[in-house]
């Protein structure tokens, strides 16, 4: 599995690449981590990060999908450490658009 992650905090002004080489699915959820391979913070270099996202339906009634913190990881840190529960209190729900997680 491989693919690529790309996210600008609009508060922070934090924005990062990372390629993704790890991803797990847990029904409507998925927690994914790689490598950095652009980031606006240097001590990010050779680093990995480390994020869930949440799918919660579609239309009026769902609830908003989610999207958790990013955290960074030092190698060999990896998504396969993680449960989606470790994400717990760390979730936010998405402003816009629509997150799908099909496993």
């Amino acid at each position: 599995m491989t693919g690529h992650a790309e996210a600008k905090s609009r508060g922070s002004g934090f924005k990062f690449h990372f390629k993704i080489d790890c991803l797990k699915v847990e029904g409507n959820t998925t927690v994914m981590s790689g490598p950095y391979t652009q980031s606006n913070d240097p001590n990010d270099a050779g680093r990995i990060g480390l994020f869930a996202v949440e799918d919660n339906g579609e239309g009026g009634g769902a609830q908003p999908d989610r999207l958790s913190l990013v955290f960074t990881l030092d190698p060999p840190g990896s998504c396969s450490n993680y449960m989606f529960s470790d994400f717990d209190g760390f979730m936010l729900p998405i402003e816009a658009g629509n997150i799908q997680v099909k496993p």
